[in-house]
């Protein structure tokens, strides 16, 4: 088999990613288009100056940057997962024919409950301990600097948008995909590693990149441990719907009675993430089984783990 080069291993890498960024661009380009039409359909330009159109215009675009983030966000992530789907059918035929095909034991269903559950804790433990930080002076929580572009519509919207397409889509790019692309050339850990950084990428200010790389690492994390497209995708969404509530809602208002209400709620949040970390450790496992009729291959899997 030809050996890949540097650059080849890369490009194929990052080949996902850079679908999606090209697919945020034409999203953006077409519903800044849309909605640029919807305002000039509303203006009478009959002898009315075109620079005062042309201010009206923009204002208006300006003051839909909300709404046009967030269609441009759920366009952007329902393109993509048809390529994805591709990538991965490509990515499982590459494998078959250099004899890398191999299939996993289940996790069991326990992983549906510990993996979700962890994601929550994170969640509220993370944003907590960075608004308690004072990183975000003057926000009811650090969720809202996360979703203050996106979280713009209704909460019905917002949580089919945001909380569940988005999400599913970015485990699809960074786990399902990149992850194991880079899986094939490096340990786990170091996958691990080099998609969250990768993941972290798509964060703003350097308190968000540091949280999106540990949110990006506990992903990669359940995804290694069941080798379940299925664990990260529902950890992200149900990450993303916590923040969802606890940003567009008051059901979680009563933290924030106090600090004392609210650092003892953070801490159990640590400590529930302690604990669900560990009951994964110790209950949660997936093996690898060589499909039928394939020979081992000089041990190649087991030094990848």
């Amino acid at each position: 088999m030809r050996q890949e080069s540097v650059f080849t291993k890369v490009w194929r890498v990052l080949t996902p990613l850079a679908t999606y960024y090209i697919l945020q661009i034409i999203a953006m380009i077409g519903v800044s288009a849309a909605f640029a039409m919807r305002f000039v359909s509303q203006i009478d330009l009959n002898g009315t100056n075109i620079d005062s159109v042309y201010a009206s215009l923009m204002e208006s675009v300006f003051n839909s940057i909300l709404d046009i983030s967030f269609w441009c966000t759920v366009f952007s992530a329902v393109a993509v997962i048809p390529f994805l789907l591709m990538f991965r059918k490509k990515d499982r035929k590459r494998a078959a024919m250099q004899g890398r095909s191999v299939r996993y034991t289940k996790a069991g269903s326990i992983a549906y409950a510990i993996f979700p559950l962890l994601a929550c804790a994170a969640s509220l433990a993370g944003n907590n301990l960075m608004l308690m930080s004072g990183f975000f002076q003057g926000t009811q929580s650090a969720a809202v600097v996360s979703g203050e572009i996106v979280y713009s519509q209704s909460l019905l919207a917002t949580i089919i948008g945001v909380g569940v397409i988005a999400p599913a889509a970015e485990e699809m790019i960074f786990r399902v995909v990149m992850y194991d692309r880079v899986r094939e050339y490096m340990r786990p850990l170091y996958a691990g590693l080099i998609t969250s950084a990768l993941y972290a990428s798509l964060h703003m200010g350097l308190v968000q990149m540091i949280y999106g790389f540990l949110l990006g690492a506990m992903f990669a994390y359940g995804y290694e441990k069941t080798h379940d497209w299925k664990i990260p995708v529902a950890m992200h969404i149900c990450l993303n719907i916590m923040d969802i509530l606890v940003t567009d809602t008051s059901l979680f208002r009563f933290m924030y009675a106090s600090r004392s209400v609210m650092i003892g709620i953070t801490l159990a949040a640590c400590a529930a993430v302690v604990g669900l970390m560990y009951l994964a450790e110790m209950k949660i496992s997936s093996q690898a089984v060589l499909a039928e009729g394939q020979e081992s291959t000089d041990g190649e899997e087991a030094d990848r783990k």
